[in-house]
């Protein structure tokens, strides 16, 4: 069950989550993120009680294009699963490690940041390649770390401000406040990506609860982090 949590948690966890964190703190008034975020993760705990279903259905690793052809064909479900790799894959993947390389190029200006791209897809290979045991406990490390991070700064940047917030409960126009759910759900993207874990598990239900714990975590630690940011950062920035 831990394993699944972290699974599911870290493939939510990335450099454009804290972007799009940011952008709906702009869509909003006062220190009002929170409502957003939550909003967006009981959005995302409805589409993980249909994976849910699925995978208690159909439990394989085959996951979304073994849904897409039992309800359409093999060329849908290809394409389906295909494209929605690529989005991944481009969108969070490239983007991941374009910021991570960089980070790393600036504090060795020596060594070229393609390097520590190619250095890390090897060592996360590696760590595969030797079983899923090993790959889990790095998953484990590596997101419970973060996550407890993440809750850690959002509750010193309140402490900084004597956990007084400004209009914690007034978001402001509707059109805002949709936005920021709109962009509230992006943060959780990818937790689904647990189910090909069926075939790994003792139990099919492990997966479904995995999910969900997951989603409740995130949702706590998006809405500290982010409250804790809009708190201390000068809304102007």
């Amino acid at each position: 069950m831990r394993t699944v949590v972290a699974t599911s948690a870290g493939l939510t966890l990335a450099s454009s989550s804290f972007i799009a964190a940011v952008q709906v703190a702009g869509f909003l008034l006062g220190d009002t993120a929170w409502i957003a975020i939550l909003v967006g993760g009981v959005l995302c705990f409805l589409t993980a009680a249909c994976f849910s279903e699925l995978n208690g259905l159909m439990p394989t690793a085959n996951g979304l294009r073994l849904y897409f052809k039992r309800a359409f064909n093999d060329q849908v479900s290809l394409t389906v699963s295909i494209l929605y790799m690529l989005i991944v894959i481009i969108g969070v993947v490239g983007a991941e490690s374009y910021v991570i390389s960089s980070v790393l190029n600036e504090a060795f200006p020596a060594v070229p940041p393609y390097f520590w791209i190619i250095l890390m897809l090897l060592a996360v290979t590696a760590m595969n390649i030797r079983g899923v045991k090993i790959a889990g406990v790095f998953q484990d490390v590596i997101t419970y770390g973060l996550m407890t991070s993440i809750i850690l700064f959002g509750l010193i940047a309140l402490y900084k401000v004597n956990f007084q917030l400004d209009a914690p409960l007034t978001p402001g126009s509707a059109p805002g406040v949709i936005n920021a759910v709109a962009i509230g759900v992006f943060l959780f993207v990818g937790f689904e990506w647990v189910t090909p874990l069926a075939e790994e598990v003792t139990q099919i239900k492990q997966i479904s609860r995995g999910m969900m714990i997951a989603l409740g975590i995130l949702s706590v630690a998006y809405a500290l982090f982010t409250v804790g940011m809009t708190a201390v950062l000068p809304k102007e920035t």
